[in-house]
């Protein structure tokens, strides 16, 4: 129970510092913008065309070549689903650290760990519990803008993508290995900035890391999912 009112408090937190309604109103305005886009007769012809027949050469005419396999039956909305993800995943880990950061080293402030520490409750409880209530923060506002956009294309298009809905779970599971690190970091140094500038550094390096040491594994092995690196 005292786990639960703490990630409550985190939320009210959230609420009481305008954060949550921040990101409600940004995330209400894309999908009205989506909404207006999605009646437009031109824009309805072109995402539900085939991505196959989009495939084009640098002289502008049409490739003789079979298209990739993994092409066969996506439309062009599909295509536009999996940059949204993409774009989604960088801006909800960024967005998400800067707006959540402050809910763990608000704990180490004078008067208010003072507060905390007078209580029966153990200080991994408090951390887990203001971590969880941030995870879940980000987690509403993502699902929210992300089934809103599957909801208005499902009804406008006819296109039920349920891929798109899938990444709620990985761009949720995104920010909280990120957040993890901030909240270490958070806890050791007890400042905010600090926490935020490593969390966002590993993340940007793990970037450039994860795939570089799939190509080296790829031309020592011939495939990037059975190497060391």
């Amino acid at each position: 129970m005292k786990f639960l009112a703490i990630i409550e408090a985190t939320i009210r937190e959230g609420i009481a510092r305008k954060t949550i309604l921040g990101m409600f109103i940004v995330s209400t305005i894309a999908i009205i913008i989506a909404v207006l886009l999605f009646q437009m007769d031109v824009v309805q012809h072109g995402l539900l065309s085939p991505a196959t027949s989009h495939i084009k050469v640098q002289n502008g005419h049409a490739t003789s070549q079979p298209p990739p396999a993994a092409m066969l039956g996506m439309t062009v909305l599909d295509g536009v689903w999996m940059v949204i993800s993409s774009m989604l995943l960088f801006i909800c880990v960024f967005l998400g650290v800067f707006v959540t950061a402050g809910f763990i080293t608000s704990l180490m402030e004078k008067g208010s760990i003072d507060l905390l520490l007078s209580k029966p409750v153990s200080r991994w409880t408090y951390i887990a519990g203001r971590y969880t209530g941030s995870v879940l923060i980000i987690f509403v506002e993502v699902a929210y803008l992300i089934f809103g956009l599957w909801l208005v294309a499902g009804l406008s298009l006819g296109s039920w993508s349920s891929g798109f809905l899938g990444s709620i779970i990985t761009i949720t599971l995104a920010f909280a290995g990120v957040y993890s690190l901030v909240t270490l970091f958070g806890v050791l140094t007890r400042s905010s900035w600090f926490a935020i500038i490593i969390g966002l550094a590993l993340y940007i390096f793990a970037a450039f890391v994860i795939p570089l040491g799939q190509f080296i594994d790829k031309l020592i092995n011939g495939e990037p999912s059975k190497g060391v690196l």
